[in-house]
């Protein structure tokens, strides 16, 4: 790498020039990269096991989207303390059983950033408020099967952070826990 400079700089992410000289020859090509925060998302159930999700407008496809909740780690974050307050703040919702299910790129050919996804159990709801443009929901068991290919599906980072848990969680999570997270990740 040559030379690294931003070109513009928004309020959630940068572009990022720079020059990349070849191994194998003297050329150098130029690339473009969005310099993003990391981000968070939370795989969520209530003291009822039932899932968190929540429904909002997304600019970018133009649609009301359910998701799990999640959002930007804000800098002097740890990444659990971001997905605590993304929870509380999207949902209203609060626990004290957490466990990380993993880390991955969201779109390593374009940006630098990680996303981090967490579970949580025994969720309980500390408050009624929440942002005016988002809808709760709680998904029961049976109908998770359902809600993943109608809602979820179509979203990468809501599929990559499930099949993180489905695959990390037994590793971390007590045996009641799990016993809950296991009705819903079979649908994977």
């Amino acid at each position: 790498m040559r030379s690294n400079e931003i070109d513009s700089d928004f309020e959630f992410f940068a572009v990022r020039s720079f020059d990349w000289l070849s191994r194998n020859s003297a050329a150098s090509e130029r690339y473009h990269v969005l310099s993003c925060p990391d981000w968070v998302n939370v795989i969520a159930f209530t003291q009822k096991q039932e899932l968190i999700s929540v429904k909002q407008f997304r600019h970018g496809a133009s649609v009301r989207n359910h998701e799990l909740p999640g959002g930007m780690i804000s800098s002097g974050c740890t990444p659990l303390e971001a997905a605590q307050g993304e929870l509380f703040e999207e949902t209203g919702y609060a626990s004290k059983h957490w466990y990380q299910a993993g880390r991955y790129r969201p779109n390593a050919a374009l940006q630098n950033n990680w996303c981090y996804s967490f579970v949580c159990f025994e969720a309980t709801q500390e408050t009624s408020r929440r942002p005016d443009e988002l809808e709760l929901c709680l998904i029961e068991a049976q109908c998770f099967p359902t809600f993943l290919e109608d809602e979820l599906m179509s979203q990468a980072l809501m599929v990559t952070s499930l099949l993180l848990a489905k695959r990390n969680l037994s590793k971390v999570a007590s045996p009641d826990h799990l016993d809950v997270a296991k009705e819903f990740l079979r649908a994977l």
